[in-house]
């Protein structure tokens, strides 16, 4: 693998930075998995169907989208944005 650098909010940043390594390592695989389905298909606008595709997957690794919010400190409108769903609601 290679490090590319993305901007990310400060406040997103510092959180990132905080995390365990085990938790860093989860989320960096999310997101390589995001971005190489996105650019696999050329088009930004199957983002949905991409992040639905790996959020199974990441359940299937223990990361679920409530343990997801709960690290990122994300409110329910925006996990509902990322993920079509509340976290609360994906936790019943």
């Amino acid at each position: 693998m290679k490090t590319t650098p993305i901007n990310l909010k400060d406040s997103t940043a510092k959180q990132f930075n905080e995390l365990p390594p085990s938790e860093k390592s989860k989320i960096e695989q999310m997101v390589n998995g995001i971005l190489e389905e996105v650019f696999k298909r050329k088009r930004v606008d199957d983002l949905r169907s991409v992040m639905d595709t790996l959020s199974e997957q990441a359940q299937k690794n223990g990361l679920t989208i409530q343990k997801l919010a709960e690290i990122m400190e994300w409110d329910e409108q925006t996990v509902e944005n990322l993920f079509g769903t509340t976290a609360s609601r994906h936790a019943e």
